[in-house]
């Protein structure tokens, strides 16, 4: 049985929470045809998240869209969807962190970031990208926000 709202093709059974190869090229397709259009992003990782609710890619895809597009109490949620100690996870606490001007906070959680990529051995490369986003959060100095909570203004 299909679910309704399944891209093209895509068959979703009501039972099943995972998403199909065929909606992630679905997802790809139509983000390939308008690269910059976070708000088409962000209604199909939704999509995603609704079909599989713990779905760690999906729940990373909808941070990103919802900083993108600037729905920060999206952006607060979804990061307490994702599971902490994940690198996905300390990624994108350390950018939220940075952004509300926490960088101690956020210091921390790219060194946690940065050590596991090197436990991992991956590429030489993905861990000089981290202690390069590391380096830049130790030089930034902490900005002051406009109400306690928020996000600054873009």
């Amino acid at each position: 049985m299909a679910r309704a709202g399944a891209p093209h093709g895509a068959t979703v059974a009501a039972s099943d929470t995972a998403i199909t190869s065929k909606s992630i090229a679905f997802f790809e397709r139509r983000l390939a045809q308008d690269p910059d259009n976070f708000m088409i992003g962000g209604q199909l990782v939704r999509r995603a998240v609704a079909w599989n609710p713990r779905n760690e890619d999906a729940l990373g895809l909808l941070f990103d869209a919802s900083v993108a597009t600037g729905r920060y109490p999206l952006v607060e949620a979804t990061l307490r969807r994702l599971t902490p100690g994940r690198l996905s996870y300390q990624l994108r606490l350390a950018h939220f962190l940075t952004a509300q001007g926490r960088m101690d906070g956020a210091y921390h959680a790219m060194d946690h970031a940065c050590r596991q990529l090197a436990r991992a051995q991956v590429r030489p490369q993905a861990v000089a990208w981290c202690l390069t986003e590391l380096a830049k959060i130790q030089q930034r100095p902490p900005r002051r926000l406009a109400r306690a909570g928020s996000w600054p203004a873009r």
